[in-house]
């Protein structure tokens, strides 16, 4: 005789309703006040956040390079950058590396900046004589980076 396999019967179950509960009035504090203004924040698109954040950087570094008297430095990129030496006597600094530099002034894209070469660079010696003859149209080749970049007059 052959035996039937346990099986259970099915019964359905109903699941329960969800019960609606009233949120309690709260007032706002400060904290949810910024809260908010985070929230707000964060819904900024991305871009425009970065935008704004590089902007507001930018405004800062203006501000405090103009309260000590200083212009943009020239980032000579590399390759060949052109720009116009102005006939100026040039300042000196110390640089990050802890190297003595003259800070000449010059004209690039119409906009007045300081420029850096190393002072006892054999490159310094260059820029010096043509100084003399300042204000120059100049082509400066960039090549390397940190301590062994190098610049030459093309």
């Amino acid at each position: 005789m052959a035996t039937k396999p346990n099986v259970k019967p099915t019964v359905p179950v109903k699941k329960p309703e969800p019960v609606a509960v009233a949120e309690p009035e709260v007032e706002e504090t400060a904290s949810d006040s910024a809260e908010s203004e985070q929230m707000e924040y964060n819904d900024l698109d991305l871009d425009d956040f970065i935008n704004e954040e590089v902007m507001k950087q930018e405004e800062k570094r203006d501000q405090a390079m103009k309260e000590r008297g200083l212009l943009p430095y020239l980032a000579c990129e590399k390759g060949v950058t052109k720009f116009t030496l102005l006939r100026a006597k040039p300042t000196t600094r110390i640089s990050s590396f802890n190297k003595e530099q003259y800070v000449l002034k010059v004209n690039h894209k119409g906009e007045l900046k300081d420029w850096t070469v190393t002072i006892n660079s054999p490159f310094a010696r260059d820029v010096l004589d043509k100084l003399r003859d300042a204000p120059i149209e100049v082509s400066v080749m960039r090549s390397g980076v940190d301590k062994a970049t190098r610049y030459e007059f093309i």
